[in-house]
């Protein structure tokens, strides 16, 4: 019993969220967004776009571009931004 009580804490914790709070009016702040290219083949120029974002919500850039992605590669991409004064809470 006891075995299987630790397997589905394991299995919770692999698959929680973490869940994290940016000050308001920050600046600098980092996300980062894992790509997984799950075909064989290779690709060129992967766009990552931000879409429907709130106004507050002010990015350095919406798009970053992965050039070149191997098949079943994993590649990041880090979106820097920043939330300005105007931001409402819990948005």
């Amino acid at each position: 019993m006891r075995f299987i009580i630790f397997l589905i804490i394991l299995t919770n914790l692999k698959y929680s969220q973490i869940v994290y709070e940016i000050p308001f009016a920050s600046k600098g702040n980092e996300i980062e967004i894992e790509v997984f290219n799950n075909s064989e083949y290779l690709l060129n120029d992967v766009a990552v776009t931000a879409t429907e974002k709130p106004n507050w919500l002010e990015f350095d850039s919406e798009q970053e571009v992965i050039s070149l992605m191997n098949g079943n590669e994993n590649k990041s991409v880090i979106f820097r931004f920043n939330i300005n004064e105007n931001a409402k809470v819990l948005e």
